[in-house]
């Protein structure tokens, strides 16, 4: 459970026992609380990455080809 932190119009700081649904200042996460927020499942797949940006990068070259091909062929 976090800890319940009040700070007052004096700017000092006290710490309270009141529970999370009570607390009528900042609550502080428990390091266990903190490790669970932390989602390892966000990280970015490198593999994955690397594979979706050389797609699109062939993508746009061969488009990109076939577009001058077209506006060459369309002159003659």
């Amino acid at each position: 459970m976090g800890i319940c932190l009040i700070v007052d119009d004096n700017n000092q700081a006290t710490i309270s026992n009141a529970p999370s649904n009570e607390c009528q200042g900042y609550m502080i996460p428990s390091a266990v609380e903190y490790q669970s927020f932390i989602n390892p499942s966000l990280e970015i797949d490198v593999e994955l990455f690397n594979l979706v940006s050389g797609a699109l990068l062939v993508t746009f070259i061969t488009g990109h080809v076939l577009g001058r091909i077209v506006r060459y062929l369309g002159k003659r």
